[in-house]
């Protein structure tokens, strides 16, 4: 019989990245799409970056009503 040790370091290298860093990788990845979007918004039309922010939230929103059929 062979015995086989393994070192702890390499047993968490194998096991991945768990659900709440997958979770944080998203999110983050999210925040940046949107603050990017925000910081153009800003720029195009000289807005404050609150408004610019105001307006793209709002903006998903009305979108969101679209795609479900609701009207307002």
């Amino acid at each position: 019989m062979l015995s086989v040790s393994y070192d702890k370091d390499e047993v968490e290298k194998l096991k991945g990245p768990s659900e709440r860093d997958l979770v944080y990788s998203g999110l983050e990845e999210i925040m940046c799409n949107t603050m990017k979007d925000v910081i153009a918004l800003s720029q195009k039309e000289n807005l404050s970056l609150r408004i610019a922010a105001y307006k793209i939230a709002i903006m998903r929103i009305y979108n969101i009503y679209l795609e479900a059929g609701i009207t307002i």
